[in-house]
């Protein structure tokens, strides 16, 4: 059991500091409107999670119930945020005045559609991948 409380710290650690960098490749400018980091992380995050859950990855010294726990529970539990995700909701629809509720649906309802497909998409390419490996 600790060796399983490891996993998911080194696993938690990696994830969220790539999510960190991340955040400073995209910051909130011009470019990259508000939430855009998290969104990134969070679209890509489900996709990945959804690659893992179909085709785990093989091992002789992890199985599988440890690569999810590294890689899903770990680095994608802590590269994904819902609470991040809800602080710039609502951060940035503040600096939208009277749009803001528009702004804000349109923003929860598109991240929400977004991580499915993306999870969607990603149990697709993990099936495959799990069929072309034998």
């Amino acid at each position: 059991m600790p060796a399983r409380f490891g996993l998911v710290f080194v696993g938690g650690a990696v994830g969220t500091l790539a999510r960190y960098l991340l955040s400073l490749a995209l910051p909130y400018d011009a470019a990259h409107p508000p939430g855009y980091a998290v969104l990134v992380a969070n679209v890509l995050g489900s996709f990945l999670i959804g690659v893992l859950a179909a085709a785990p990855p093989r091992s002789d010294r992890l199985g599988a119930a440890e690569w999810r726990l590294l890689l899903g529970t770990g680095v994608l539990g802590g590269f994904t945020t819902y609470s991040a995700f809800t602080l710039d909701a609502f951060s940035a629809a503040v600096g939208y005045g009277d749009s803001a509720t528009g702004w804000l649906v349109w923003f929860v309802l598109g991240q929400i559609v977004a991580g499915v497909a993306a999870a969607l998409a990603g149990l697709a390419v993990g099936h495959a991948l799990g069929r072309s490996r034998g």
